[in-house]
């Protein structure tokens, strides 16, 4: 048998036994193995209910609903090195308020956050229209009022559990206003012409007659993850998720399978960026007292594509402070597509950014204040950490960094180098290499010491400047030999006037 032979035939069985593991997931409540799910414990859980979990795209914070006597209540958790949750607080006004409060999403940045607010119904449904979305932000050490979306989202029927995607254009979230298929379904809306369109139903895919709730769209945009008592599952209420399509079809919805559903009830579920961690929340029978939060390691049938959190600052590499609002451009390198465009932070110039593994990626910006700044990522190791840190220091026009200086010496007949300051150059052009922004580019300066003479006409002035010149030529056609596709500029020499 050759060895694309045994390859194919590898294939063939893996994809087998995938199927017939997700086949498995519909029908077996045995569990899977390595799926390892735990209680989160004393830090997140009490003999409350903890539901609704959300976690920021780096992984480090959760943010999730407690329900204190009727009250629903926003807490948030911070994992520290050691990946120990802390002591879960309550968030406070605002968001929090002695109404109703839950279903909160942070956005990527972790500078929003999206939830469910419910107060007094209105006629209109706009403002205390019953449960409405709506958002805060961050304002320095606190969130701000809530801002509701406005009747274009918000109905006199439900609306809540919202969502909102790694691109910050698309949300996802539950209602029961007509035009669905019964019950609660998944509605989403698209952030267009700076304004949200009108809510589209998922459709059959992925709603049916009863109730689909708490979704979860996954970094990569491609995978979502939601609760339904309508499919087929193993108890009250199961776990499941769908992938769309390059059309932008969502599939067939996949059963999450035990040990992630049970006979219990499984209300709502988020994976990483990476998609290797989940975190539910269910009644089993060790919780503290009615729902509790778990978490649990993914496996490959469920798993998402792998994500990374790309963040950093944007800030002037002169005068070391931040640069606000600056464009920042994500293309792919292979087809050049630009995946999107984001903004640093009005407050502190940092950026946030979910990007699929297994690629290479430009990052760019450009600004009429400073130079352009070129970065290319590569993203193409499972042992790339989830947060890539990549800072963004911009240089103004003229700015110039020093990487090497070397006293070169010329034959004064042959006007070449010799050897030793060949070596000099390799020297810097290794420094290129690990110079850490590929949109820098070399300008060579040489220093020569002369006589001037009384005038430019002094033959010694043109003589010291032909062969200033003669050595300048020698140096960059020695770069361009070596330059390995490296931008050489061309600089007029700097003198010194004995």
């Amino acid at each position: 048998m050759t060895s694309s032979n045994r390859l194919s035939s590898k294939t063939k069985k893996s994809k087998k036994e995938n199927a017939q593991t997700q086949a498995k997931l519909f029908t077996d409540d045995t569990p899977i193995l390595g799926a390892n799910l735990q209680n989160m414990g004393d830090s997140i859980n009490t003999t409350e209910n903890e539901y609704l979990p959300s976690l920021s795209l780096d992984g480090h914070t959760l943010v999730f609903t407690r329900n204190v006597g009727g009250n629903e209540d926003f807490f948030i958790s911070k994992k520290d090195s050691n990946s120990v949750w802390h002591k879960a607080q309550n968030m406070g006004y605002p968001p929090n308020t002695n109404m109703p409060d839950g279903g909160a999403k942070l956005s990527v940045d972790g500078n929003y956050l999206f939830y469910t607010r419910c107060d007094l119904r209105s006629p209109d449904g706009i403002r205390n229209g019953g449960c409405d979305l709506v958002f805060s932000y961050r304002q320095k050490d606190k969130w701000s009022e809530p801002q509701y979306f406005g009747y274009t989202i918000n109905t006199t029927a439900y609306e809540g559990q919202p969502c909102l995607n790694a691109d910050n254009n698309t949300l996802y979230f539950v209602s029961n206003r007509e035009g669905g298929y019964g019950g609660y379904d998944i509605w989403m809306s698209t952030f267009e012409n700076k304004k949200w369109t009108k809510p589209v139903n998922l459709g059959p895919n992925i709603n049916t007659a009863k109730d689909e709730t708490s979704p979860f769209i996954h970094p990569d945009n491609e995978t979502l993850y939601f609760a339904s008592n309508g499919l087929p599952g193993l108890g009250q209420t199961d776990l499941f998720i769908s992938r769309k399509d390059k059309n932008g079809v969502w599939g067939k919805p996949l059963n999450l399978g035990a040990p992630i559903n049970s006979e219990r009830f499984e209300g709502s579920i988020i994976v990483s960026a990476k998609g290797k961690k989940g975190y539910l929340a269910s009644d089993r029978d060790d919780s503290k007292g009615g729902l509790d939060i778990y978490s649990f390691d993914t496996y490959s049938a469920i798993q998402p594509n792998p994500t990374i959190c790309l963040k950093g600052f944007v800030r002037d590499k002169y005068y070391d402070i931040p640069v606000l609002a600056q464009e920042i451009v994500f293309s792919n390198l292979f087809d050049q597509t630009v995946i999107s465009t984001e903004k640093s932070n009005e407050g502190d110039g940092s950026y946030t950014k979910a990007l699929k593994m297994g690629k290479t990626y430009i990052i760019s910006c450009h600004s009429d204040l400073y130079r352009p700044f070129y970065k290319k990522i590569a993203l193409l190791n499972d042992s790339i950490p989830e947060i890539f840190n990549v800072q963004i220091k911009l240089k103004q026009p003229g700015l110039i960094d020093t990487l090497f200086q070397a006293q070169l010496s010329f034959d004064s007949i042959s006007h070449r180098l010799d050897s030793i300051s060949y070596k000099k150059i390799d020297t810097v052009m290794k420094r290129w290499k690990d110079y850490t922004e590929d949109s820098a580019s070399v300008v060579v300066f040489l220093k020569c010491y002369y006589y001037s003479g009384e005038n430019d006409d002094d033959p010694m002035y043109k003589y010291n400047l032909d062969k200033c010149l003669a050595y300048l030529q020698e140096v960059n056609s020695y770069f361009e030999k070596r330059k390995n596709c490296l931008l050489v500029d061309y600089a007029r020499p700097m003198y010194d006037y004995l």
